[in-house]
């Protein structure tokens, strides 16, 4: 990510932490989905977080089969309702498993709303 908030820096981008760090924050968080966005939300609670200038190869298996603006909604979505509504990992791990759930009116309204509202939010931490 250019710039860090919980919106823009995930796990697959990789995490490298120091051993006192991890132990400080209880460790990553034992939870279906959103791990990483858990364990990072609990480490920007003690330090800042500073990328390294590297790059890192991923899979990009799902946005190969769910197509990139597609998936990238749905992360958008999936994301919102974790960080800002509360929605339990549990709950959210099986909206995320179903590929099409934003292809159904309503959750399509639903998932661009909330698009930008994590949009909004990442503008507003600059």
């Amino acid at each position: 990510a250019t710039f860090e908030s919980i919106f823009t820096t995930f796990g697959d981008q990789g995490l490298v932490v120091s051993r006192k760090l991890y132990e400080k924050i209880g460790g990553f968080p034992n939870q279906v989905l959103l791990e990483d966005v858990e364990f990072l939300r609990r480490a920007r609670r003690t330090c800042r977080i500073h990328p390294l200038p590297m790059t890192l190869s991923v899979s990009a298996r799902k946005f190969d089969e769910r197509g990139v603006i597609t998936y990238m909604i749905q992360c958008c979505v999936i994301l919102t309702l974790y960080v800002v509504c509360g929605a339990s990992p549990q709950s959210l791990a099986k909206l995320y498993s179903d590929a099409y759930f934003l292809r159904r009116p309503c959750t399509l309204f639903i998932g661009l709303l909330l698009g930008a509202v994590s949009v909004a939010a990442v503008l507003m931490s600059f």
